[in-house]
């Protein structure tokens, strides 16, 4: 029961319905409390941080990570944990500090692709691909955009296919190539389109990750 809502929740929150998920996640922490489960209750806390974030409290996402990462001691479910670690590492990006966050990115793409956790590792090399974009490495932020689109094409992840589309344009722009920046940021507009179509909902092009995508300015061809 607690998976369930806790999927519903995350679910939910995903598509900006946000009170409605708020209830169904701090149920499943609750019950994830009650069978004193730490894995579940890493879960459940990853899962509120992450509805925190997607509405742009990030300090208070940034909370919940860390207890997060804190009911992971004592465990040996390295998905949560890594899961933990990448959301604490996202939240510094998101903060203005990637500094801090980049060796931890680092190490947790190589246990992420060591363990077969592909998604983790896409979503790390997309974060740090911002993290490198944000301080000025353009080079290297392109190296990891490429793999991460190459990585989020080929599972199907439209949410981080849109991002490294994103990214990749503002990396572009850099260097001068306004052509090239303008075709990505509108692929990532066309990906988003989709997940807003299916969605049903617009709430979803105000979430955090993706309201910068939907308010890009595409200059025409």
């Amino acid at each position: 029961m607690a998976e369930i809502l806790g999927g519903y929740g995350h679910s939910l929150s995903q598509i900006g319905r946000y009170d409605e998920a708020q209830k169904s996640l701090d149920e499943a922490l609750s019950l994830a409390r009650q069978l004193q489960n730490n894995t579940k209750i890493a879960e459940m806390l990853n899962l509120q941080g992450e509805a925190s974030s997607y509405r742009g409290h990030l300090q208070a996402a940034a909370n919940l990570f860390s207890q997060a990462l804190a009911a992971t001691s004592g465990t040996t479910e390295h998905e949560v944990i890594l899961l933990s670690k990448l959301n604490l590492a996202k939240n510094a990006v998101k903060q203005g500090r990637p500094q801090a966050a980049m060796a931890s990115l680092k190490s947790l793409i190589r246990e992420a692709d060591t363990l077969g956790l592909k998604y983790l590792s896409t979503d790390a090399s997309l974060v740090l691909a911002e993290a490198f974009l944000n301080t000025h490495q353009s080079a290297a932020a392109r190296q990891e955009l490429d793999v991460a689109l190459h990585s989020s094409e080929r599972l199907g992840l439209q949410a981080l296919q849109a991002r490294s589309h994103y990214l990749l344009g503002r990396v572009v722009a850099l260097t001068g190539s306004g052509a090239e920046a303008s075709s990505h940021y509108a692929q990532a507009q066309r990906i988003l389109e989709t997940i807003h179509h299916e969605s049903g909902t617009d709430a979803i092009l105000k979430r955090e990750d993706l309201s910068p995508i939907s308010t890009q300015p595409v200059a025409k061809p």
